[in-house]
């Protein structure tokens, strides 16, 4: 499993994801949006390869620079420095997602996110939960981006992760844009990753706000659907 996680300033939480990534046998690639110089030295030591930016670009200008960088696999994952991965993880996803895509077809299924917590808190009975070649999935319209598990060439059909500012709202537009040309998303079924950057927004107050900025952006974008003719 290749892997790449996009990092920013959150060294505490790039360590346990890292340190839990490691728990399984992997190529681990690190796109860095302009961290201190402590952060960058941890990861030198601790991937197989990075890219380091200034200025902090923004999470989708990362993901997007590690992928066309790093990836060679027909299958990848994305992740953050604010996730914690079960030992198996990426071993499971692997095998889970070539029951769900047979080697000899195009893939139906991509972008197949990560079971949070919140799922299975309120999703756990839902009737919409389907079983694809023997792999539990809830499929869903449009879906964030942590823990996911990508096809190659489905990633740059449509143009790897658009940009709308520093906040990551691209996963949301590259999910949305996916199903527009006939893929389906999904979450897993299991097993559950741990979110541990809840405290991020109180230690790094600029980001949150450069954050919220975005947000409203994408928002207003999004209403008037501009991802339309783009793809």
């Amino acid at each position: 499993m290749q892997v790449i996680i996009t990092s920013y300033c959150r060294l505490k939480y790039l360590r346990q994801t890292v340190e839990s990534l490691r728990q399984d046998d992997i190529q681990l690639f690190i796109a860095d949006g302009g961290s201190d110089d402590e952060t960058k030295e941890y990861i030198k030591s601790a991937a197989d390869g990075w890219l380091f930016f200034e200025n902090n670009p923004g999470a989708d200008v990362l993901k997007t620079a590690g992928i066309k960088e790093f990836v060679t696999e027909r299958e990848f994952l994305i992740s953050s420095d604010d996730l914690r991965y079960p030992a198996g993880y990426s071993r499971l996803i692997t095998e889970q997602y070539r029951k769900i895509n047979p080697a000899n077809k195009k893939p139906e299924w991509t972008f197949v996110a990560c079971n949070m917590p919140m799922i299975e808190e309120n999703h756990l009975d839902s009737p919409a939960w389907k079983m694809v070649n023997g792999v539990q999935l809830l499929p869903v319209a449009t879906s964030q981006v942590a823990g996911a598990i990508l096809d190659l060439e489905a990633c740059k059909s449509v143009g790897y992760f658009p940009v709308y500012g520093r906040s990551g709202q691209g996963d949301w537009a590259i999910s949305k844009r996916l199903r527009e040309v006939g893929y389906h998303l999904a979450y897993w079924r299991a097993p559950i990753i741990g979110h541990i950057g809840q405290d991020k927004w109180h230690d790094f107050p600029e980001y949150s706000a450069a954050f919220k900025n975005d947000e409203d952006s994408w928002i207003e974008s999004a209403m008037w659907d501009k991802l339309k003719g783009k793809v």
